[in-house]
């Protein structure tokens, strides 16, 4: 049988200089204008330039070039035993460039390939933060003879638990308050504490998690591929998220935000010191502004012929309401995909 003739449905792989920089320029622009902080990346707090790329952002780029891809899980280890439970994934992706053969057949390129994996021993996974209060008793006993290793942490925790030496130094350093309701429908005060002992304990709900572990290994593979296929590991870096120590600038924001919240209390029990400004509460949407909203998105972007459209009206939403309206907006996003990828196989240009 003889081979289908080849038709040029995608650009060839195989580029000029002028080509190449061309297709450099073009991906530069669309991580610029395309993809959204928060949902298709966050930022390296150590370097602020690079982006953090994240798998809704790794599907958009993939898009891009017209490339798809392929999972494989190449080592794992299962221990399902409940006294020592262990699992552990290895997951290769194959990013691919399918090409349309003249007699309709699609033969299918391999242009790159990324590895990750996942395992219950993992910090996040292998262990649980637990303080004495929420801790069953034979998990106290252990906790007496030393068994578990302690941190000293801020923890919301019932104004009831207290002791009478913390009721008095809530009083006397403020800790934050507000009102809370039991599951048993009972109003109740629960407060910041800045100083409980939590316990670290093994994590007896592992086998909960098990296809978490499998999809992490997956996600951390396809980040890899994905920036290995697009040659853009310089514009971005694997998902620092699922790496031990990884902090991004949100992360880091939240830490100076909560030490600022410290210096401003103890600032204010100086005597004459000028009490902070307070920051503008979070504004709160009724549900018939949420509806409003949704409905003008939702005919908005069914007049979006490109991406460049469609995420300068996403941009448009307020922050807080992005959440609301991100389904019709993926939903939109792969109609235009569709429809510039049948512009391309019949030969006619968009935009």
């Amino acid at each position: 049988m003889s081979q289908g003739k080849e038709i040029e449905v995608i650009p060839s792989q195989v580029l000029t200089t002028k080509d190449a920089m061309a297709r450099r320029k073009a991906l530069e622009a669309y991580v610029s204008e395309c993809l959204i902080e928060g949902v298709d990346y966050s930022v390296d707090e150590r370097d602020p330039n690079k982006k953090n790329l994240l798998q809704a952002g790794a599907d958009k780029v993939l898009n891009l070039y017209a490339l798809t891809s392929r999972a494989d899980v190449v080592e794992q280890t299962e221990i399902w035993d409940p006294a020592n439970p262990f699992f552990y994934y290895k997951v290769k992706s194959t990013i691919i460039w399918p090409r349309r053969m003249e007699d309709g057949s699609i033969r299918e390129e391999v242009i790159a390939e990324g590895f990750g994996s996942c395992n219950s021993k993992e910090t996040k996974y292998a262990w649980r933060w637990f303080s004495r209060e929420e801790m069953s008793k034979e998990m106290q006993v252990l906790a007496d003879k030393g068994t578990y290793k302690t941190e000293t942490r801020e923890k919301n925790v019932p104004w009831f638990t207290l002791t009478d030496e913390e009721k008095k130094r809530c009083a006397e350093e403020k800790w934050k308050q507000e009102d809370a309701v039991s599951k048993g429908g009972k109003t109740y005060v629960r407060v910041d504490h800045p100083g409980v002992v939590m316990y670290r304990t093994p994590n007896e709900d592992i086998f909960d998690q098990v296809n978490t572990i499998l999809k992490i290994g997956k996600k951390r593979s396809y980040v890899d591929a994905t920036i290995r296929a697009t040659k853009a590991g310089d514009l971005f870096t694997q998902d620092l998220e699922d790496l031990p120590g990884g902090r991004t600038i949100k992360k880091a924001e939240k830490v100076e935000a909560k030490e600022e919240k410290k210096d401003h209390a103890k600032h204010a029990e100086k005597p004459g010191a000028k009490t902070p400004e307070k920051e503008e509460p979070k504004k709160t949407y009724t549900v018939a502004e949420i509806e409003k909203t949704v409905a003008t998105f939702k005919g908005a972007v069914k007049e979006c012929k490109s991406h460049n459209e469609l995420n300068a009206v996403y941009k448009e939403v307020a922050q807080d309401l992005k959440q609301h309206v991100f389904e019709f907006y993926s939903v939109r996003y792969k109609e235009i995909s569709k429809d510039v990828a049948g512009g391309e196989a019949s030969g006619e240009k968009k935009d």
